[in-house]
């Protein structure tokens, strides 16, 4: 696995949509990897990441599924993306309709509008501020709490739209177990009689290798 990647998305076998986006991803726990330059950026990279991850652990549905020790195992990435402006944003997309299959993302950005959710067969827009930090869960709580998290919360499908006139720049930590974890529903949260497990258990290098491979990424029932 490259521990620092950088590029430009496209999926040039797609005829209908191209991908208009530039990225820096970096893997950044439990061994820390970033760029020298610009001066102080790595700096201020590992102390951001640092306090965030220790937020993480503050976030009860986080608590209520992992130790302290599981998490400190667990893989995070840091990813820039940048989406410039596009001549016919209608014919693009700064990411694909998706969800992320990590245990948890939290999401800062620019003060540009992109992140659109779906719901109800509709897409919505997330009204971006720079000032504001999103939390949001992914596939990998609503694996482990099953049918519990199903009544509150599901992985939402999102994707990024694109303009032509303003860059949008998003900075996204990423949390996940370690690669050999075998990820299932969580005892507590399940009762074969009442609430059966909704998902059949894998390990978590294995599911990553699958989602790799599918357009939006979800759990192989």
């Amino acid at each position: 696995m490259d521990r620092i990647r950088f590029g430009s998305s496209n999926n040039l076998s797609s005829t209908q949509v191209r991908l208009w986006r530039d990225y820096l991803k970096l893997f950044v726990h439990p061994d820390f990897y970033a760029p020298h330059k610009p001066a102080g950026f790595s700096e201020t990279l590992l102390e951001l990441c640092t306090k965030q991850r220790e937020l993480t652990w503050y976030i009860r549905i986080v608590r209520s599924a992992y130790d302290r020790a599981e998490m400190d195992k667990g893989m995070d990435f840091f990813v820039i993306d940048m989406y410039p402006p596009c001549p016919q944003p209608e014919l693009a997309r700064g990411a694909s309709p998706h969800t992320d299959f990590r245990i948890m993302i939290m999401l800062a950005s620019n003060r540009v509008d992109g992140l659109q959710i779906k719901q109800n067969g509709k897409w919505f827009s997330v009204n971006a501020d720079r000032n504001h930090l999103m939390v949001k869960l992914g596939d990998q709580m609503e694996l482990l709490m099953a049918l519990l998290i199903m009544l509150f919360h599901k992985s939402a499908i999102h994707r990024a739209v694109v303009n032509s006139k303003t860059t949008r720049i998003s900075l996204t930590t990423s949390y996940g177990p370690e690669v050999n974890n075998l990820v299932v529903p969580a005892p507590k949260f399940v009762d074969d009689n009442y609430n059966p497990p909704a998902y059949r258990g894998m390990k978590y290098g294995t599911r990553t290798l699958y989602l790799s491979f599918t357009s939006i990424g979800k759990w192989a029932y």
